[in-house]
């Protein structure tokens, strides 16, 4: 998956050196409330970001565009803190910050006569924040799409000079932390509407949250306290308690960008996106790999696409009696090799798509060739006779096996590839669902004549071959070796 540099992010912000003068009055605007003047306070002011650049002061982010930028946005409970003559860091009282605005004014203690630039920290609004500690939270909520008002309180951070220009100082916060926008889309668009995204966990080879201290040239390079490498991202709220909408078939900022904030550095990320179905309410993960050792900088937004959509296995459903349907089906003899000696797993995780909804069940079969080099036979004797040494093909047998012995969950990954899929689309009888996303039912090739098919049953109990002896009865297609909900 490619991850690439968007945007630079630049806040910026006027710091207004006022004291108990009343001329601040034209630069507030009626931005919130005037606490009144003080001798013991000098107020910093933001102003209009338009003499310095396009992009508001910081600290919620907004109006995220894509391949494009973001505006920044100060926040209830959001403070400074600024060394002053005494070299102390001085943490700002009242705000006139009532909403979410893009001008803020701060009173803050201490005496700023002595030199014409001062040293300015916004080290967040998380509990435990303090005028050198920036925390990255672990766990990170977001509740509506494409709104970081959350970023605040769980490490966004930054520090700027400010600079005397006249009777004010000016400054433009330079952000210290990496932000990441998760840009998700679904393809399927029938599935889309029917899905939701509930959480992101994003995890490193290294520490990418904890306790770290802030200084004018950044983070420090390592946590200081409470090192951790993996960051959760809940994506729910009270308008979404499903979580984000998966609606839109390509990238779609409005629909579902969702923010986290990570230390800065070079990482090794895998990205875990936890889908869900409220319907059939199959939950899943679908984990996609960054480039390994990229470099995230401070003061920089990457957008990070991801298609969401699962293998889907969309099927007619055919009786027994349309025998020319199943011609790409094993045999009999074949698929007893499957049922007995095919190592069957019974999977419940790994999820995929039918019909516009998530299913998550089915059985894992080594391929033929895995089994015919396990058994010193070519593929082809495979199809000749079963593992009994038996020519099944021209026989009805009310069961033509024993139960194998199903193994509950998917094989290791280090030999997935030695393994197929088949899903559990059960069938239909009489025209209505059966045994649907419970069992795994197909016909073989040699499926037989006066209404018999001769099928594969799959189920968390057994793996086996039988006969069916009704034209009521419909199954899917066989989906073939190739088949894997992983891919």
């Amino acid at each position: 998956m490619k991850t690439k540099i968007y945007l630079n992010i630049l806040a910026a912000g006027m710091l207004a050196f006022m004291g108990s003068c009343a001329s601040d009055e034209p630069i507030e605007r009626g931005n919130g409330t005037d606490g009144g003047s003080s001798s013991a306070l000098t107020s910093f002011s933001s102003v209009s970001p338009n003499r310095l650049m396009k992009y508001t002061p910081r600290t919620s982010m907004g109006g995220h565009d894509y391949l494009a930028g973001s505006r920044f946005y100060w926040e209830p409970g959001d403070n400074i803190y600024v060394k002053d003559d005494n070299n102390a860091l001085q943490k700002s009282g009242e705000n006139n910050i009532s909403a979410t605005q893009p001008r803020a004014r701060f009173k803050v203690p201490g005496a700023y006569t002595a030199q014409n630039t001062y040293e300015v920290y916004y080290t967040g609004a998380a509990a435990g924040a303090t005028s050198e500690k920036v925390i990255i939270s672990t766990s990170q909520t977001q509740t509506s799409p494409n709104t970081a008002k959350h970023i605040g309180g769980v490490g966004d951070c930054g520090t700027s000079t400010a600079t005397r220009v006249g009777d004010h100082f000016e400054f433009m916060l330079n952000h210290k932390a990496a932000y990441l926008c998760f840009l998700p889309r679904v393809t399927n668009a029938e599935l889309g509407q029917n899905i939701y995204l509930k959480k992101i966990v994003v995890k490193s080879d290294n520490a990418i949250a904890g306790d770290y201290t802030l200084s004018m040239s950044g983070l420090s390079s390592a946590p200081t306290a409470n090192a951790a490498t993996e960051i959760t991202l809940t994506t729910l709220g009270t308008t979404l308690p499903n979580g984000f909408p998966l609606s839109n078939t390509a990238t779609d900022v409005a629909t579902n960008a969702a923010y986290m904030v990570i230390a800065p550095g070079t990482h090794s990320l895998t990205v875990d996106y936890y889908i869900k179905d409220p319907v059939t309410k199959v939950e899943g993960v679908i984990t996609k790999t960054l480039p390994v050792g990229k470099l995230f900088l401070a003061n920089n937004v990457y957008d990070i696409t991801a298609n969401l959509t699962p293998k889907d296995y969309a099927s007619e459903y055919y009786t027994a009696e349309e025998s020319e349907i199943f011609n790409l089906a094993p045999n009999s003899n074949l698929m007893v090799w499957y049922a007995e000696k095919g190592s069957p797993h019974w999977d419940t995780q790994s999820i995929w798509s039918t019909q516009g909804h998530l299913y998550c069940k089915g059985m894992w079969y080594k391929k033929a060739s895995v089994i015919a080099a396990e058994n010193g036979l070519s593929v082809a004797e495979l199809n000749e006779r079963d593992p009994q040494g038996n020519d099944l093909r021209p026989q009805v047998f009310s069961n033509l096996n024993g139960d194998a012995l199903v193994v509950h969950g998917r094989p290791l990954m280090s030999n997935i590839n030695d393994y197929f899929y088949v899903p559990a689309l059960g069938g239909k009888l009489n025209g209505e669902n059966w045994f649907f996303g419970k069992s795994a039912l197909y016909f073989t090739s040699n499926t037989q004549g006066n209404a018999v098919g001769i099928h594969l049953s799959a189920d968390p109990q057994a793996s086996r071959v039988d006969p069916f002896y009704s034209s009521n009865y419909q199954l899917p297609l066989w989906f073939g070796e190739s088949s894997s909900p992983l891919k």
